[in-house]
């Protein structure tokens, strides 16, 4: 059953419901409007809820705010008893996301002008001082007649919100700037970034930074902050290379050297060959685009989408998931006390068999008693028929929170890292070059990686990545002997470096200058799930090398976090005591 009213809106049925919240179809009475109501399950738990709430009253404080023919329309906002609930258009068409997925590629006029679209409906965003952070193809519904209406701000950066990101990187990863990536604010031209990346996809069905196959979070961010993108008339020779050159200005690494404003790049795309204008594309409709009759059914897929990314942390799924691992680790501690027995009745009849053949002698083929080997046996025996710990809820969870909290630190720590670049409070030294210049820490990221349990996730762990740079240029001159052994030193830290070679007469490398630009410097936190625990791994930490560290769940505290990102800056040494290194 669903409610009767939201406010004055009268529920007509319901059009989807996520794991954090439900869309209604509703009628505005006052008006006979048909609208579509969103609104929060309150059933969330505190921690999901207080996010999702903080997101769904942002997207009716951006969304209602503007008014455009490209950008869906927010009626109103309210709370119903303790539910927070928003009206908006109800949207008749498909996302572009699921026009991407039925039909692949679009033809260059289609995906030029659904481009264009959307730049100008971010035009007016960016007029009203708002930067969307989320422009993808689940957040495109275009209509039959081709009408393209950008949507769910819920991730929208307003200058007067009271609510801050520091650290994190909002917004779906193949879509993100660089600037997005690496934690810094977001502005128009990060949106534009953004818009370019969906272009490139409607044109060549996939994104300009995925490669081959599926690539990992952390190198996926490094191909969009430092790789170029392939030319979409490399891909396919029937894109007009016009398309190259829009790309190359919306897709560039630099914010200032993109479009500057959405509008320059809705008339760039508008001056390409073949492309309607707005007041045509209406009556061209029919021959520049096919698109499949849908239900409403898909106007709340995109409307619930937002809600889906918060489905991991929902208390029935949790309940679910804890069982079926309670219960995977009760079958297999069964079958390990199985095991053991057999393994004991074996060395008994084994016993039996050696006493029948030598029945007045305890001893072995060799005269000497077998003992210890028997007790440890027996002790092995003993502990592999022992109960192993139950899986127990509270720590898990407990492991899970606090495997969170330290993303979260650490994401902070990350932002002020890169607002700041600090200077470390001590010197490393390598060999050759002895002791390094004073080193500014930069380009900090915080990321995070997450693993099942069952049929629900939980964080692995959290890293923070940066890079050493030397406040003044570190350079070291090497002969023949000495020049491999440097080299390979700097391939095992991932040291980036500059060489110039000197060659002999032979054209054989006498000297080689060497100079570091670069030190990689990478703080793992990963959650040991088994042992309730966590294992801290540092690469190029306080030391040049690799080192690690295991703490129990009770020492794994905000304040044991906060030593470790002091003894990165170089602040204090405590952290470095009991570090093991290779």
């Amino acid at each position: 059953m669903f409610p009767e009213t939201f406010g004055r809106y009268r529920i007509i049925g319901e059009l989807g419901r996520g794991a954090t919240g439900t869309v209604y179809r509703a009628v505005d009475p006052l008006i006979e409007r048909t609208v579509a109501i969103k609104t929060l399950n309150p059933s969330l738990p505190e921690d999901v809820l207080n996010d999702v709430r903080e997101r769904f009253l942002r997207e009716a404080k951006s969304a209602g705010r503007l008014s455009h023919p490209n950008l869906v329309t927010i009626y109103d906002v309210g709370v119903e008893g303790e539910i927070a609930f928003i009206a908006m258009e109800l949207l008749e068409g498909a996302s572009l996301q699921r026009m991407l997925r039925q039909q692949g590629r679009l033809d260059y006029s289609t995906a030029a002008d659904l481009a264009a679209q959307v730049a100008e409906g971010l035009e007016h965003v960016h007029r009203h001082a708002i930067v969307h952070r989320d422009v993808k193809p689940a957040n495109v519904i275009v209509s039959a007649t081709g009408h393209a209406k950008l949507t769910d701000f819920g991730v929208a950066y307003v200058p007067s919100s009271s609510m801050t990101q520091t650290g994190v990187a909002l917004g779906s990863p193949k879509y993100m700037s660089p600037e997005q990536v690496l934690g810094r604010p977001a502005d128009p031209r990060s949106d534009i970034f953004s818009l370019g990346v969906l272009l490139y996809e409607m044109l060549v069905h996939r994104t300009p930074f995925e490669g081959a196959g599926e690539i990992a979070m952390f190198e996926l961010m490094r191909r969009i902050m430092v790789e170029p993108h392939r030319n979409v008339s490399e891909l396919d020779s029937m894109i007009p290379e016009e398309f190259d050159r829009i790309l190359s200005r919306a897709l560039a690494k630099k914010p200032e050297e993109r479009y500057q404003r959405a509008g320059e790049m809705a008339e760039a795309l508008r001056k390409l060959r073949g492309v309607p204008p707005p007041r045509e594309r209406a009556a061209r409709a029919d021959e520049t685009m096919v698109l499949r009759e849908t239900s409403i059914d898909q106007t709340s897929e995109l409307l619930l989408a937002e809600f889906d990314d918060f489905a991991r942390g929902l208390e029935d799924r949790q309940q679910a998931e804890l069982r079926a691992e309670i219960e995977a680790r009760r079958r297999k501690k069964d079958e390990l006390r199985r095991w053991a027995k057999m393994q004991v009745r074996l060395r008994e009849e084994y016993e039996r068999q050696r006493q029948r053949e030598s029945p007045d002698s305890p001893l072995s083929a060799t005269g000497r008693r077998n003992v210890a080997i028997e007790a440890l046996r027996r002790q092995a025996a003993d502990q592999l028929a022992g109960p192993r710990p139950a899986l127990r809820k509270e720590d898990i969870e407990r492991l899970d929170r606090g495997l969170r909290a330290a993303f979260r630190y650490l994401a902070e720590f990350a932002q002020e890292v890169n607002g700041a670049t600090p200077v470390l409070g001590f010197r490393y030294r390598m060999i050759y070059l002895g002791e390094l210049p004073l080193l500014k820490l930069t380009d900090a990221f915080s990321d995070f990686r997450m693993r099942k349990i069952g049929d629900r996730e939980f964080h692995d762990f959290v890293t923070l990545s940066c890079r050493l740079r030397p406040t003044r240029e570190a350079t070291v001159e090497l002969s023949t002997l000495d020049i491999a052994r440097f080299q390979q030193e700097l391939d095992a830290l991932q040291i980036e470096s500059t060489r110039r070679d000197s060659k002999n007469d032979f054209r054989q490398v006498a000297r080689a200058a060497f100079t570091v630009s670069a030190i990689p410097c990478q703080v793992r936190i990963r959650a040991d799930y088994d042992a309730f625990g966590v294992a801290v791994d540092l690469l190029n930490v306080g030391n040049l090398g690799r080192a690690r560290r295991s703490f129990s769940l009770d020492a794994f505290t905000e304040s044991l976090v906060d030593e470790l990102a002091q003894y990165v800056l170089g602040l204090d040494r405590s952290f470095e005591r009991s570090l093991e290194r290779p």
